[in-house]
């Protein structure tokens, strides 16, 4: 008897939560920009490039023994950028498949054995140098739980999102002083 006392509580509050879950969004999407006081063919070089990514990136840091491999031509379609680290980094890969030089670059990101999502890079002039939007889209699958967890995930990729912006405006505005 007391376990059902345990147990229905449990039940309830887990019934609950995977209700509550059914309205959040399937497709978590998190956009961050920043300006950066440079025109868009300075700072394209370095969001085309996956070798240049990991420079400032906020994940590669984080694991001082992150095994890291690049394929395909660097800064092309196809190139390819596939990690292996810490609970933190976990793994994963992310390939080029859209270039609009100077002003747009696409991935298509893969964590763990996931599902496929997308990341882009957008540049835009501005009077003050060039707005450089990173976006992605997560589709956190059909189960509510896991669409509770996107909207947790928003919070941290936004931070994770403006360091990373944060520290490709210094290296190129320090850079090109």
């Amino acid at each position: 008897m007391i376990i059902l006392y345990i147990l229905a509580p449990i039940a309830c509050l887990f019934m609950l939560i995977n209700f509550i879950g059914l309205f959040f969004p399937r497709l978590t999407r998190i956009q961050e920009s920043i300006i950066i006081n440079e025109k868009p063919e300075v700072i394209f070089p370095e969001i085309v490039s996956l070798n240049k990514f990991v420079t400032w990136d906020p994940w590669s840091k984080r694991d001082p023994n992150i095994q890291q491999c690049f394929d395909g031509t660097e800064g092309q379609l196809n190139s390819k950028y596939s990690w292996k680290g810490n609970k933190e980094v976990k793994e994963g890969s992310m390939t080029i498949v859209k270039i609009d030089q100077n002003e747009f670059v696409e991935h298509a990101l893969i964590f763990g054995k996931g599902n496929s999502n997308r990341a882009i890079f957008k540049l835009t002039p501005t009077e003050n140098g060039t707005e450089v939007i990173w976006g992605t889209e997560i589709n956190m699958g059909k189960f509510p739980m896991g669409r509770i967890i996107g909207a947790l995930l928003k919070g941290m990729l936004s931070r994770d999102f403006i360091q990373g912006l944060e520290k490709l405006k210094s290296k190129i505005e320090n850079v090109n002083k």
